[in-house]
C-alpha cells in the first residue's frame, strides 16, 4: 500500500479551523519522508502516495478528496509522468491547489492550462511552508495574487 494518511488529532482542533491536508506524491520514500517531516513541524496534517495511481484512486473517494486542501507532487515519476498525474486530477477536481516541485525547468510547458504552480528544486523548507500558506490562503480567499501556469 502507497497510501498513507494519520488520523486527524480532533482534541486539539478545539474550536479552530478544520486542520488542512496536504497531499504529498513522489515515487523517492526519502522525499516523501522529508517533506512529511517538515510540513508536520510547520502544523500541517499530510497524506502521502508513493505512487500517483493510488493518489489518483483514492481522490476519487469523495470523502477522502473533501479533506485535501493541497496536493504537492514530482514531475519526474516512474509510472506516471507529473503532467500526465495533473491532467488525471484536473478532470474531476479542476480547481484543487497543486504543486509541482521538480529539478527539471524544460517541464513547465507540459503543464500549460493545468492551473498549477510550478517550483524548481531546490526548493528550502521556508520557501516550501511561504508557497503552501499562500496556495492555501488564495483558495480560502480568491482575491490573492499568486502566479500559476
Amino acid at each position: 500500500m502507497t497510501w498513507q494518511e494519520d488520523p486527524i488529532d480532533e482534541s486539539t482542533s478545539g474550536d479552530s479551523a478544520p486542520q488542512r491536508t496536504i497531499l504529498l506524491i513522489d515515487e523517492n520514500p526519502v522525499q516523501v519522508s522529508a517533506r512529511k517531516l517538515i510540513l508536520e513541524r510547520a502544523g500541517f496534517h499530510i497524506a502521502t502516495a508513493l505512487d500517483p495511481h493510488d493518489a489518483l484512486n483514492h481522490l476519487l473517494d469523495p470523502t477522502t478528496a473533501a479533506r485535501i486542501s493541497l496536493v504537492i507532487t514530482d514531475h519526474l515519476m516512474n509510472s506516471m509522468i507529473g503532467s500526465d498525474f495533473v491532467r488525471e486530477l484536473r478532470s474531476a477536481y479542476p480547481s484543487l491547489p497543486v504543486l509541482v516541485i521538480t529539478g527539471f525547468a524544460e517541464a513547465l510547458p507540459e503543464y500549460d492550462g493545468l492551473n498549477i504552480h510550478f517550483r524548481l528544486k531546490p526548493l528550502f523548507p521556508d520557501q516550501l511552508i511561504e508557497t503552501i500558506h499562500h496556495l492555501i490562503d488564495s483558495r480560502l480567499n480568491p482575491s490573492t495574487d499568486f502566479p500559476s501556469h
